[in-house]
């Protein structure tokens, strides 16, 4: 497991400094995700969700010199680890503050805690008047699209991670909704890991930029990691990476009961 996510933090670490794919859509030589970067780590034992460790800074992850002490394992792996890391490259207009670094947390109404990243953006406004909320309040300035659209997933569910929620939050996508969900329960932990992303111009770009790679070892590790980080910084890693189809968003449950266990609960794919 630590070799496959050194490797991997290594080549997300320079693509948060220099994006090409970014740039190549954007028309610029290329972009840098500099406006900070966030990570959720979680351990389930057979006692349950034994440790949540989450840090989140609005340094630059290539900059932050306490990134990597942030970035320790959570301690004993015996158990199954769960993990995500985002760096953050804003919209234009959304605040650049703490408050609006991924992951984003959220309460469901059944006390579950649920944890966003979100690569793209999607409408704060229709977002907020759906909620209920005054776009123009102090409220809405200090959060950006990605925490409002978490608050929306855990106003919808419950205790599990539903396909009608997913199809709900793919209507609110203006650029790319690629998403990975952590929802925290008290014995296991579910994770829901999607890419969508609209093609109105450039579409190669597009494509380039906010396609999504899946990996799976034996042991088994999952591994989800964005197109920049693969294709560009190429993690020496001796894995199969496969494209995950524009749409396609997967479900799964984790667990632990004296083995790591991985059971994909659904996947839905959207075409819109």
């Amino acid at each position: 497991m630590t070799r496959y996510r050194d490797a991997l933090i290594e080549s997300l670490l320079r693509a948060s400094e220099f994006d090409p794919y970014g740039g190549f859509l954007t028309g610029s030589r290329g972009i840098s995700h500099r406006d900070g970067w966030g990570r959720l780590s979680v351990l389930i034992t057979t006692r349950g969700v034994e440790k949540l460790a989450i840090a989140k800074s609005i340094d630059p992850f290539y900059e932050d010199i306490d990134a990597r002490a942030h970035l320790h394992q959570l301690g004993s792996l015996d158990g199954a680890a769960v993990e995500m890391i985002h760096v953050r490259a804003a919209a234009a207009g959304m605040p650049i503050n703490i408050f609006s670094t991924h992951p984003a947390e959220a309460v469901t109404s059944e006390g579950y805690r649920l944890y966003l990243i979100h690569n793209g953006t999607v409408d704060k406004d229709r977002i907020l008047e759906d909620l209920g909320i005054d776009k123009r309040g102090i409220y809405a300035s200090l959060y950006n699209d990605t925490y409002f659209l978490a608050q929306m997933i855990a106003a919808r569910i419950k205790s599990h991670i539903d396909e009608g929620t997913l199809r709900e939050i793919i209507g609110y996508t203006v650029s790319a909704l690629n998403i990975g969900v952590i929802l925290v329960r008290d014995r296991d932990v579910e994770v829901a890991i999607g890419s969508f992303y609209r093609v109105y111009d450039r579409a190669v770009e597009r494509r380039n930029y906010y396609k999504i790679y899946r990996a799976v070892s034996r042991d088994p590790i999952y591994i989800y990691s964005s197109s920049t980080t693969i294709d560009i910084y190429r993690p020496d890693l001796d894995l199969e990476w496969v494209e995950i189809p524009n749409g396609l968003f997967e479900v799964y449950r984790i667990w632990h009961d004296g083995l790591s266990r991985v059971e994909k609960r659904f996947e839905t794919i959207y075409s819109g």
